[in-house]
């Protein structure tokens, strides 16, 4: 799993009002959910950036005064006209327990129902995983070089070592979808 680093300044100030104010300043709240109690900090606006606006699933190491957690994006709130981040929700994760996130999937391998003229079709682009920190791969590689014309991948299909998939087995990942041309060249 990628990491990337954040810094943040506990707040105090709670609340609606708070949060507009800061948010015009260009600072994000944000809270850290932990068994011990949870951390309202900020952080400035463009440092979410490069962790959000991407397919990819961080370990986001959080420095609030002086403390680092280790954490994952629980939930990311947006403006619903300018898509401008407006709160962000973290959840705090140990190498010990288990975690529960959404990781890419890679596709690879070259698919002989596209060979033959077939379009590939990603049905998702992240599966629901459970498993240790130190076994979640960065990305889940989904092997297409045994679909043919009108076939898929499901989620069944798709095994990697040490981590649970949580998403439904008859799910499809991905399809080879047979073209109108073809099907009238089988029609004929």
């Amino acid at each position: 799993m990628k990491e990337a680093k954040l810094f943040g300044v506990k707040r105090e100030d709670l609340g609606k009002g708070a949060s507009g104010r800061m948010r015009k300043e260009g600072v994000i709240p944000c809270i850290i959910t932990r068994k011990e109690g949870n951390i309202n900090f900020s952080s400035f606006i463009n440092d979410f950036n490069p962790i959000v606006f991407t397919p990819d699933t961080y370990l986001v190491n959080i420095e609030v005064d002086g403390s680092v957690y280790k954490t994952i994006i629980k939930e990311v709130q947006f403006n619903p006209l300018s898509d401008e981040v407006q709160h962000v929700d973290f959840l705090e994760v140990s190498e010990e327990q288990p975690v529960t996130c959404e990781l890419p999937i890679e596709v690879t391998g070259v698919s002989p129902g596209v060979l033959a003229g077939g379009k590939l079709v990603t049905k998702i682009r992240k599966l629901k995983v459970k498993g240790n920190l130190s076994q979640l791969p960065e990305r889940i590689p989904v092997n297409i070089s045994g679909l043919s014309l009108g076939k898929s991948v499901r989620v069944k299909n798709v095994a990697v070592d040490g981590i649970e998939i949580l998403n439904s087995p008859n799910l499809p990942i991905a399809t080879v979808e047979i073209p109108r041309a073809l099907k009238s060249q089988k029609a004929q």
